[in-house]
């Protein structure tokens, strides 16, 4: 990357996990203009350098109508990068199949990979991170030891303690959803 370029600018990135955003609204009534979301996070002097959006996907004969929507907009319209990982079906320990099947997936780890590689390879100063999850705690830490700002962008009642004390900021996601709303 040609730091030249970057006088007078802030490289960031934004992470995105979708299982998070998913599973946060699932019961509730509302739905997310992912556009908005991200351009929440820009400021004047910003450039984008990263933006990627974490799931794991069925093949695509197991996958519906409305799935394969999303996806293409999150791509056309506002144009994530989705990163996936294959959706593996498990099933319950007790060996009965159908009793409590589970999906084995590893978008979170996905996450984790390219928050660290982005952090430590310079793509970007600061970074927006949408989870709650405390999995990514790690991986935050690794981000600030190689001296980048992260934020983490999450619901109030989703948000691992030991992830909102560990991060440089946080943005209650509920707090911006009149702002971020579809």
């Amino acid at each position: 990357m040609n730091f030249e370029n970057r006088r007078n600018k802030i490289f960031k990135g934004i992470y995105l996990d979708g299982a998070f955003l998913f599973h946060s609204l699932l019961n509730s009534e509302v739905r997310i203009n992912y556009k908005k979301l991200v351009n929440y996070f820009l400021k004047e002097n910003d450039f984008l350098a990263v933006c990627n959006y974490y799931t794991a996907l069925p093949n695509e004969y197991d996958m519906d109508d409305k799935h394969r929507n999303f996806i293409k907009i999150l791509k056309k319209e506002v144009r994530l990068r989705v990163r996936s990982v294959p959706l593996l079906k498990m099933h319950d320990i007790d060996g009965v199949a159908g009793s409590g099947t589970r999906y084995s997936k590893g978008e979170d780890i996905l996450l984790a990979c390219d928050l660290v590689k982005g952090a430590y390879t310079n793509q970007w100063d600061a970074c927006i991170i949408v989870t709650g999850d405390a999995d990514q705690l790690p991986a935050v830490s690794a981000a600030m030891d190689a001296g980048k700002h992260v934020t983490i962008a999450s619901f109030r009642n989703s948000l691992s303690h030991v992830l909102e004390l560990e991060a440089n900021a946080v943005v209650y996601l509920d707090d911006i959803l009149s702002e971020v709303r579809l």
